[in-house]
């Protein structure tokens, strides 16, 4: 079997060697091809004239103008997304600021009616009735009594009212 026989040193040297220079032969041709490659339309050329014949020919230009026309399509949707989504944004903080001056007012009305109501309760307990007789001393010889002012601008709360009526 002589298929199977032992390798040398100088042997497995001399492949590697090839091998190394194989690799590097082809990373040079790919270097080179890459020049006659048209990244627009993907496609690969050998030759300088078949690159130039592509780059003036109608093909490639229509392949680059629709490009152009789908990444300025992608674009404009991208920002119609985005404005939407910044207009709806917007709505929401609207919304949430009239609930908020809303509950603000809502509690305003509240405590003014609870300060009204704390108020009529407390003119309620100061307008109380007086009951009896009040000493005012003797009447003087020669004195003028004093004139009484009528009640027709006090309003006295009766014992048959509804305090809660107010």
């Amino acid at each position: 079997m002589d298929a199977e026989m032992p390798e040398t040193a100088q042997q497995a040297a001399a492949r590697e060697a090839r091998g190394a220079q194989q690799e590097q032969l082809q990373a040079d041709v790919q270097s080179m091809r890459a020049a006659f490659y048209c990244a627009d339309c993907r496609k690969q050329y050998k030759t300088v004239s078949e690159m130039e014949n592509h780059l003036s020919s109608y093909d490639h230009h229509h392949t680059k103008r629709l490009r152009q026309l789908q990444q300025q399509k992608r674009r404009t949707s991208s920002e119609e997304q985005h404005s939407a989504k910044r207009r709806k944004e917007q709505q929401q903080e609207e919304l949430m600021l009239q609930r908020r001056i809303a509950a603000q007012a809502k509690a305003a009305e509240a405590k003014v009616a609870t300060e009204r109501k704390k108020e009529a309760e407390a003119t309620q307990s100061n307008c109380t009735a007086k009951v009896g007789f009040s000493f005012g001393g003797g009447v003087k010889m020669g004195a003028k009594k004093s004139v009484k002012k009528p009640l027709t601008g006090r309003t006295l709360p009766s014992a048959f009212t509804n305090p809660f009526s107010q």
